[in-house]
């Protein structure tokens, strides 16, 4: 059993192809060094599942490292509200925050990917950072000046995330933890998004 936190980071987010390519080749590249920068750490802990979620063992890894992350940071697509696994992450984290009376503004970052015209009304008032214009996979985007811009938008939300990193709550060994099963059936679900997270800007 953990008696402290393993992961500064939790990566949540739908496991499409596109999707994970992005988050392994685009995002992750430049957010965990700007994130190690900010942190003054010479390295930061991250964890994202860059594998199929049905890989024999691959639970019991993901539960851990959930419980033992600091930060959700939720990459929204509309896909991501219909993942029962998705969901139980983010909803292991709003259970989190209600356990210690904190605004879940203060231990999950979401990034809305895609436009949010699809996403639940809720969501919307979540304040995700935009990075919708920035969906792009390959080494094209690279050369582009789009990606100029989007190296700015991640140092803003780097540095928005490290703030929250370091006032995190201690780590407890009782964190709540909800599973895909507990989704489906509806069990231990919290609001989607609490009035005092509307107006309250990621960056």
């Amino acid at each position: 059993m953990c008696a402290d936190y393993q992961y500064e980071v939790f990566i949540s987010y739908s496991r499409s192809r596109l999707l994970r390519d992005w988050v392994g080749n685009i995002f992750l590249e430049q957010f965990k060094d700007r994130l190690s920068e900010e942190l003054v750490k010479k390295s930061v802990r991250l964890f994202w599942d860059d594998q199929e979620l049905e890989v024999v063992g691959a639970r019991p890894q993901l539960e851990k490292a959930l419980c033992t992350s600091r930060l959700l940071v939720a990459v929204w697509t509309p896909t991501y509200f219909v993942s029962s696994w998705c969901m139980a992450e983010w909803q292991t984290f709003l259970r989190r925050c209600q356990a210690v009376h904190c605004d879940p503004t203060e231990l999950i970052a979401p990034i809305q990917w895609k436009d949010g015209d699809k996403y639940p009304p809720e969501a919307n008032k979540a304040w995700p950072a935009d990075f919708h214009d920035y969906a792009r996979t390959g080494d094209g985007f690279k050369k582009t000046e789009a990606y100029v811009k989007f190296q700015e938008l991640v140092d803003k939300f780097a540095m928005a995330v490290a703030k929250k990193v370091q006032s995190v709550p201690p780590f407890r060994v009782d964190w709540p933890m909800l599973t895909p099963e507990d989704i489906e059936q509806g069990r231990g679900l919290v609001p989607l998004v609490g009035p005092a997270e509307i107006q309250r800007p990621v960056l």
